[in-house]
């Protein structure tokens, strides 16, 4: 009686990446967004460019970028779906705790960045919210107005209150327009 031995090669290495195991060297995402804006300083010039590359493993389109290594020595790129179906689950967790990480940092840029808008549209627009009713009964009944809880949300409260005055703020100065 002859025994066969299987072996499974991992998916990469079948597609020439490299010899398995893989390890992670870095994940590039950008919060999702299909397109990256950069403005030139010098000249105050928006450019508009596409996010995003080639995979090394299925040759289609990617936005968030994965830069493996193998243990040959080989660096790639591959997408975050490729790296899930590869079923290499060690490098699934890695690149879901990175696009985790990546993603937190970039949603905690985006609200810095409007807070600060929101800041200057009040400061610049000092009648703005001033005649809408605060949305808490007995603040509203001691004389302050819609302003004062904006002011106070976005000093004190968490993301999700700091976003709702944001949003309260923009409508009103599209209101307001």
């Amino acid at each position: 009686m002859t025994q066969t031995q299987t072996t499974t090669e991992h998916v990469f290495t079948t597609a020439g990446l490299g010899m398995a195991p893989f390890s992670l060297l870095s994940v590039r995402d950008n919060g999702g967004a299909k397109e990256l804006r950069i403005t030139d300083h010098t000249t105050g010039i928006d450019t508009i460019q596409k996010w995003g590359g080639t995979c090394h493993y299925c040759g289609k389109f990617i936005t968030v970028l994965c830069d493996i290594k193998s243990t040959d020595g080989r660096i790639s790129t591959v997408g975050s779906s490729c790296v899930r179906l590869a079923g290499d689950y060690r490098l699934c967790r890695l690149v879901d705790l990175a696009v985790s990480k990546a993603r937190k940092v970039t949603n905690v840029a985006k609200l810095r960045a409007r807070k600060a808008a929101a800041k200057v549209t009040l400061s610049s627009h000092p009648e703005l919210m001033t005649s809408d009713t605060h949305p808490q009964e007995w603040r509203a009944n001691k004389g302050e107005s819609l302003r004062h809880w904006a002011i106070w949300m976005l000093e004190n409260a968490g993301a999700k209150g700091q976003t709702a005055a944001c949003i309260a703020i923009e409508r009103s100065l599209k209101e307001a327009a």
